[in-house]
């Protein structure tokens, strides 16, 4: 039983008997099956080459990052290939546009940054189209680094506004769809807080006590809306669905920086404390 826990945590729980593609309707004999989304059932599992190829064949760029039942966007390395695949479409098209393009990469760089991984050369290596790779790698890698320059410029790595998500949160969400997009805005709302806290420690950590509580506040509020978020998805998707994951590795960070502030204000208390004595010697 314990070695079957831990194969588990590494391959994930077993299909189910008649599991098979939403698409195809063929199983897992010829390709692995994903659960690339929140759809369950028999809609629940689809190979990444059947969603790739209606992703393509439909018009729309929302096809290639959001399942059109469920509408929560698609997670893991789903989410890669499927973003990576637009790209690729895109620049395949004789009436290709800058905006086009610039859409998918922009969608790739938001996939990067949900799923925690960089989109550097070696991904883009491993997932554009072998025949023109070669070509297209510098301009899909100076389009992205054009995506992380212009969001990092509207003061949060997210690009995301705080008081929009905030009242987006407050709304009421009876769908499980709707649980989850709020799960996503919780955890895009705690990385702003947790940018906000960073930014002040690079630039010397708090000047006065009263930042200081302030900045200890956002991080514990951080710390909450990430455990909200892991929450509802494990509630929902499971333990061990990707974007649970996702959310468990926010709970994690806003943790490490709940912890490191807490340490920080002990150790500038204790100099203080050292400061006064010294003075007070010195007198």
């Amino acid at each position: 039983q314990c070695a079957h826990k831990k194969v588990a945590r590494v391959v994930g729980p077993p299909l189910p008997p008649g599991a098979q593609c939403r698409i195809c309707f063929d199983g897992p004999e010829d390709e692995a099956l994903c659960q690339p989304c929140a759809c369950r059932g028999d809609s629940g599992y689809a190979h990444v080459s059947c969603l790739e190829r209606w992703a393509n064949a439909a018009a729309a760029t929302k096809a290639s990052y959001e399942c059109p039942s469920c509408t929560t966007r698609y997670t893991g390395a789903t989410a890669l290939r499927l973003a990576v695949g637009r790209v690729d479409l895109e620049l395949d098209r004789e009436t290709e546009t800058r905006e086009g393009v610039g859409i998918a990469c922009s969608n790739l760089w938001v996939v990067g940054m949900r799923e925690g991984v960089p989109i550097d050369d070696a991904l883009l290596r491993r997932y554009l189209k072998k025949e023109t790779r070669r070509a297209r790698l510098p301009r899909v890698a100076a389009l992205l680094a054009e995506q992380a320059v212009g969001r990092k410029g509207r003061g949060t790595l997210t690009g995301a506004d705080e008081g929009m998500l905030r009242e987006n949160i407050a709304k009421a969400a009876n769908t499980a769809s709707k649980e989850l997009k709020r799960a996503d805005m919780r955890h895009a709302l705690a990385w702003i807080l947790a940018e906000k806290a960073i930014r002040v420690v690079d630039a010397g950590g708090p000047a006065n006590r009263a930042s200081e509580k302030t900045l200890a506040a956002d991080a514990a509020e951080a710390l909450e809306l990430a455990r909200a978020a892991h929450a509802v998805g494990k509630r929902i998707l499971g333990e061990r669905h990707d974007d649970t994951m996702r959310h468990l590795r926010g709970v994690g960070q806003m943790h490490m920086l709940v912890r490191y502030l807490r340490e920080d204000s002990a150790r500038r208390a204790k100099r203080e404390s050292v400061s006064e004595r010294l003075a007070h010697v010195s007198c």
